[in-house]
């Protein structure tokens, strides 16, 4: 068994021949319990006897358990964002998504970017708003309607821009990547942006 102890609380975990079993913290136990004491910032761990049979409450592996356990915070986290949250933040949390490598939000004009994970943010700044300019005038010119989503795809990264009325998103992604999962993300990062 092994016991958690922190400033928020003390916990158990048991483990059975390498898979847990159970765990509980206050009044809280299973997946639940584990959830809990992965939130902690710090704490001290203490292996302890095993002692009396313990039910199992867990039954899943443990690669899973961690896996279930980071979304569920990552869920937890999103709805308790603050929504004045700063742009920098934003891009930064797109990092959460598969294969996302940059970030870069600009206004149309070019005056201002904002950017996480960018290695020359004001030559990429400059490139995304001139493309997204340069193809509404296109969807304008041949009577298409505004081009809001443009994606490519690179020997060394996939690139794809979200335009909107006055500011771009520019978003690097890893050549990995294929173009479904690519706009399956886009989507959601879409989605994360426009709120």
């Amino acid at each position: 068994m092994l016991k958690i102890t922190s400033a928020h609380g003390e916990g158990r975990v048991w483990i059975q021949k390498g898979e847990i079993i159970d765990a509980s913290v206050e009044d809280k136990s299973g997946k639940p319990a584990i959830v809990e004491m992965l939130a902690w910032k710090a704490g001290n761990f203490e292996i302890l006897p095993y002692g009396l049979p313990r039910p199992r409450n867990i039954f899943i592996n443990y690669e899973s358990l961690l896996m279930e356990t980071a979304q569920t915070m990552d869920e937890a986290v999103d709805t308790t964002e603050n929504p004045e949250q700063t742009p920098e933040g934003m891009l930064a949390s797109f990092s959460r998504f598969t294969g996302v490598q940059f970030a870069m939000a600009v206004d149309l004009d070019g005056n201002k970017h904002e950017h996480w994970g960018c290695d020359d943010p004001i030559a990429l700044g400059d490139w995304i708003s001139r493309t997204a300019k340069s193809f509404k005038q296109l969807g304008a010119k041949i009577q298409a309607g505004e081009l809001l989503d443009i994606e490519s795809l690179g020997h060394q990264r996939h690139l794809s821009i979200l335009s909107g009325d006055e500011e771009a998103l520019g978003i690097g992604f890893t050549r990995t990547l294929g173009i479904g999962q690519i706009r399956e993300t886009l989507k959601q990062i879409e989605a994360k942006w426009a709120y």
